[in-house]
């Protein structure tokens, strides 16, 4: 298999101690032609390494026929075999990874082959990148405003009224007045604190959905509408890593969500809904499924404008939204999505 003794005992070496990393490692042999490295041929891979390519690269495979852009790949190898090592930078829209993941490959000469390093990509996830750093920072920035604002709403709307009661309160509620007159405006008072209390709450409710990540807004979802005979069960697939979406599909799916959920607890005459989300590995797609257990939609005109209005939402992020009757009873709702950068 290898080309000497040297080379055996490199891969024996490299098969014992990273076979099973999660980091990609690949043993290749350069090809040279007038004096610069023009092609290499696979002699070894780990597992992580075979488990990226939908056929493992068999020995004696040259990289011009088995990867993409092989030409932008050619000045790295030339500089690792000629220099001792090159570090290559590229972006990767790939489904297992944060959205524009940044990934590194180091590219290194020992013995008489090129060894390929790649990234390991679940830390890479995990830790994030100069990229996603870079998405996290505009999303506080963005939280940040969406903070001045609703510090803004507080003052203008619930603050000004509170200061408004204490005054009719100060002014109004004295002993000269008689027993109806109390009562009349005691109620006036608690219909103004029940308003202010309302407000609150709305306002509340509005920040805790703009700033929070879609997963913790989905359970939350799950919570609100549940009660003693209806039940909303959630259920995400970490694999969909929906928390690392851009912040308007965020948004979007869950208003999509939160009005399906809204409709099967108004509509169905069922006991349940269930919420899905799933991701699709071959592409990348990601799914949300909410399905009720109830009567299904025999009357279309019932949820027609709700319809069109979640059809909307996902047009605006170029996903997909359907509505269709279960077999056995129950309507099921389903919403799709690509992560930005894939076809």
């Amino acid at each position: 298999m290898a080309q000497s003794p040297e080379l055996d005992h490199l891969i024996a070496a490299m098969s014992r101690y990273v076979i099973d990393l999660p980091r990609a490692i690949a043993i290749h042999l350069p090809k040279i032609n007038d004096g610069k490295v023009n092609d290499i041929e696979f002699i070894w891979g780990n597992k992580s390494f075979q488990s990226w390519r939908p056929n493992p690269l068999q020995e004696g495979d040259l990289g011009s026929a088995t990867r993409k852009k092989f030409d932008e790949l050619i000045p790295h190898l030339n500089k690792a075999w000629f220099d001792g090592q090159a570090i290559q930078f590229f972006s990767s829209p790939n489904s297992t990874t944060a959205h524009e993941m940044e990934i590194e490959t180091i590219w290194s000469k020992a013995e008489d082959v090129i060894v390929e390093w790649g990234d390991d990509i679940n830390s890479k996830i995990q830790h994030g990148s100069a990229i996603e750093a870079e998405r996290h920072r505009r999303l506080m920035d963005a939280v940040e405003a969406e903070r001045d604002s609703f510090v803004q709403e507080i003052h203008d709307n619930v603050l000004q009224d509170l200061h408004i009661l204490t005054m009719n309160m100060a002014s109004k509620l004295n002993p000269s007045l008689d027993k109806d007159q109390l009562l009349s405006e005691s109620w006036n008072l608690q219909l103004a604190l029940q308003k202010i209390q309302k407000d609150l709450r709305s306002l509340l409710t509005q920040e805790q959905q703009r700033t929070a990540l879609l997963s913790v807004r989905l359970f939350s979802l799950g919570e609100t509408y549940s009660n003693e005979t209806f039940t909303t069960d959630v259920a995400i697939d970490p694999d969909a890593h929906i928390d690392t979406l851009e912040s308007n599909v965020q948004n979007e799916l869950f208003y999509v969500c939160k009005e399906a959920v809204s409709n099967a607890l108004k509509h169905s005459n069922g006991s349940k809904v269930d919420l899905r989300v799933e991701t699709k590995s071959s592409t990348g797609e990601i799914r949300l499924t909410i399905q009720d257990n109830g009567d299904g939609m025999d009357d279309a005109s019932l949820r027609s404008s709700g319809t069109l209005n979640m059809e909307k939402r996902m047009q605006r992020i170029g996903g997909a939204f359907s509505l269709e009757n279960v077999d056995g009873g129950g309507l099921r709702a389903q919403a799709s999505v690509r992560r930005s950068g894939q076809e």
